[in-house]
């Protein structure tokens, strides 16, 4: 069998033709220059007219979703909402199945190292966690679980895109460092003096530690642009976790890298096709 994954990010889209051992054998990328549904449907239109001969087709997407209707809501940063991959299925005549962007990046990541237990943090535009237990997604039972971005690190904090004061993503997530310091996150994270990078070290180690405290854990692995273009900022993260808390994790580049969300969400498909 042979899937097509696709994982829809804030700026850009990538999709890819997957094999039953999640080898990606063709693959492509495109800027998402608008996030409104019509967007959305023209970057799968582009997509499909470009990558042929799967069974069925898996997407991931930041914010939230109903399952039950197989339908993704919102996301804080982007302008979709409502959106449905139901007239996909009647047209291509094959499974669509829709699930979170950081589920999917972990689904990814726990075929692709071989790891059934697993939790994953992706660091981009957002901050997103995908949770896998025995091999599979776990959801809980509101289907939020693993929104960590919005989970409250500093009470009465600086507004986020979710209307909440403090989360986690108004400080460390791509948008939250550009709006806050004007700045891109690659060179905000270049200087380890300057107080944008002691903060979002500060920020991560608080989000992190109490995730391991939780969850019992002794590591976590890591994806999304923020983590995987700044190794050594990675490192700072987990000595200021030892320093603050007296605590020992550690914090893994994904073995998927930044195609664990398009892995993981032809993953989506391994039960359907």
């Amino acid at each position: 069998m042979t899937y097509l994954g696709i994982d829809i990010g804030g700026t850009k889209v990538a999709a890819g033709l997957v094999d039953e051992n999640g080898v990606i054998t063709k693959e492509i990328y495109m800027e998402l220059e608008n996030t409104d549904n019509q967007a959305i449907d023209e970057a799968i239109e582009k997509i499909i007219s470009e990558l042929s001969g799967f069974s069925a087709i898996g997407i991931g997407v930041p914010g939230t979703l109903d399952r039950s209707t197989k339908t993704w809501v919102k996301a804080s940063n982007l302008k979709v909402k409502q959106w449905s991959p139901k007239s996909w299925e009647e047209r291509l005549k094959v499974p669509v199945e829709l699930e979170n962007d950081a589920n999917c990046a972990a689904l990814g990541e726990s075929w692709v190292s071989n790891r059934k237990d697993l939790i994953l943090l992706t660091l981009g535009t957002g901050v997103g966690m995908g949770i896998v237990i025995r091999g599979r997604i776990f959801t809980g039972v509101t289907g939020l679980a693993g929104e960590v971005g919005h989970i409250t690190i500093y009470p009465n904090g600086r507004e986020c895109s979710c209307g909440k004061r403090g989360c986690l993503e108004a400080y460390a997530g791509g948008w939250g460092i550009a709006k806050n310091y004007g700045d891109s996150p690659k060179l905000a994270l270049q200087d380890r003096e300057s107080p944008i990078y002691k903060e979002v070290v500060e920020s991560l180690s608080i989000g992190m530690h109490n995730l391991a405290v939780i969850f019992g854990l002794k590591e976590i692995f890591l994806s999304g642009t923020i983590a995987l273009k700044n190794p050594d900022f990675i490192s700072q993260i987990e000595e200021k976790i030892k320093e603050n808390f007296g605590y020992s994790l550690r914090l893994n580049l994904a073995k998927a890298g930044n195609k664990a969300g398009l892995i993981g969400a032809a993953a989506l498909c391994r039960k359907e096709a």
